[in-house]
């Protein structure tokens, strides 16, 4: 019953997270009621995004060791110093050049790999990038914000990145045994199917 309408949200993805984002806004009230459904969302996101990305290209790209860590170096390092180096001079207030650093010290969120895969660009190196930068930000954010901004987040790295390995395991453990138990064929006639979940996940998301 629900597979036509997904269907269709898959089939026109960008047209819909455009109008989309625009829901946060006019439906303010709807935030409080679906900011539990965050972290579930995130896990949907990054599954239905393992469900659609082919394996093979994951793990060739993860045999491209020097594109990968690229990604990540500009991601996490490059990234922020150069909007360290074009905010500073601006003498914009404190706390919001430090946000707008601190955005560009945070990883991608890991919904970007979907973003890439829903208009054609390389989503495996958008995912193993992301999934790389996230599990490692619990080291990387708090030593760029001490060492640009000379604030300290106070933030357990260790409860971080369990956190985050706990989404990321539950996504991986949901892709296989569906993978599994639908098979490749199957998985590649509901491609729609799949990206109009990856969707509807992606605007409760922003939503909250």
């Amino acid at each position: 019953m629900l597979l036509k309408p997904l269907h269709f949200i898959g089939k026109h993805a960008p047209l819909m997270l455009f109008f989309g984002v625009f829901l946060g806004l006019l439906l303010p009230w709807l935030s409080e009621h679906l900011r539990p459904l965050l972290a579930p969302m995130v896990t949907l996101i990054l599954m239905g995004t393992l469900l659609r990305i082919d394996w093979a290209a994951i793990r060739a790209t993860l045999g491209r060791t020097r594109a990968t860590f690229v990604t990540f170096c500009w991601l996490q390092l490059i990234s922020p110093a150069v909007t360290w180096a074009i905010v500073t001079p601006l003498g914009l207030p404190p706390a919001l050049a430090a946000g707008i650093i601190l955005m560009a010290a945070a990883p991608p969120i890991l919904s970007a790999a979907a973003i890439a895969l829903l208009v054609g660009l390389d989503g495996a190196l958008a995912l193993v990038g992301g999934l790389i930068s996230t599990l490692l930000a619990p080291l990387t954010v708090p030593a760029l914000a001490l060492w640009l901004l000379d604030l300290d987040l106070h933030v357990s790295a260790w409860a971080m990145m369990s956190r985050l390995a706990v989404i990321v395991s539950l996504a991986v453990v949901g892709a296989v045994v569906l993978r599994r138990w639908s098979g490749p064929a199957r998985l590649a006639a509901r491609a729609k199917e799949i990206d109009g979940l990856i969707v509807v996940a992606m605007l409760v998301f922003a939503v909250a």
